[in-house]
């Protein structure tokens, strides 16, 4: 029976191998007992715990299913670390903290630019900028030839906070991506776009059968 690796039940926050086999869809054989780990959860255990399993000749469906753990895992310990060591020094968290980057950065983007790269609805996209713009950080200005484009411009207290914190963040980064050579990080981004824009289509995919707009 092919897996089907479609959600099943709501996500949790914290994962273990039950959980997990359970949440992405991997059947349990009849012969096991309900309310224990299978075979296939119990293999995961050391990949949940941080050690790296052996992976020398194990078929492609189990390597996905591996994939999908080790991604899993990243999913729920990356945004703690952003949180503790990006979004606190901004004072604000999540969406807003990335949004307020890239706009200091670029010096501005228009709210449809915006919305792209954070891969969220314009209505989405106006409440990140309505909340920073009223802490100060944003400012919305109206495109001078086409009043349905409006512009998303730093502040001189964004400015003075990137100024600040950018460097800051740029070495922890640096620090927390150590664990990689420069030619390891460089295959690591291109596997992540990869993996990202094949979720990003599958999920556009579903989007339009189910009469939705694809972003």
């Amino acid at each position: 029976m092919p897996l089907d690796y479609r959600l099943t039940r709501p996500a949790v926050r914290h994962y273990n191998s039950a959980t997990l086999v359970q949440t992405i869809g991997v059947p349990k054989t009849p012969s096991e007992p309900q309310g224990k780990p299978s075979r296939q959860a119990k293999g995961l255990d050391p990949l949940l715990s941080g050690e790296i399993p052996k992976l020398d000749g194990l078929p492609h469906t189990r390597l996905a299913l591996i994939a999908s753990a080790a991604t899993g895992r990243l999913g729920h310990l990356f945004p703690r670390w952003i949180r503790r060591n990006i979004d606190a020094d901004w004072g604000v968290n999540g969406p807003r903290t990335m949004l307020l980057v890239i706009v200091t950065r670029h010096g501005g983007l228009t709210m449809s630019q915006a919305a792209r790269i954070l891969d969220v609805t314009p209505r989405a996209i106006t409440g990140l900028v309505d909340g920073l713009e009223a802490e100060g950080f944003l400012r919305r200005q109206p495109d001078a030839t086409d009043k349905r484009v409006v512009h998303i411009l730093p502040t001189d207290l964004s400015v003075e906070k990137a100024n600040k914190l950018l460097p800051q963040h740029e070495s922890r980064f640096a620090e927390l991506y150590d664990v990689f050579s420069t030619d390891e990080l460089r295959t690591y981004i291109g596997l992540v776009s990869k993996l990202s824009n094949r979720i990003k289509s599958d999920i556009n995919a579903v989007d339009l059968s189910e009469g939705k707009d694809a972003r």
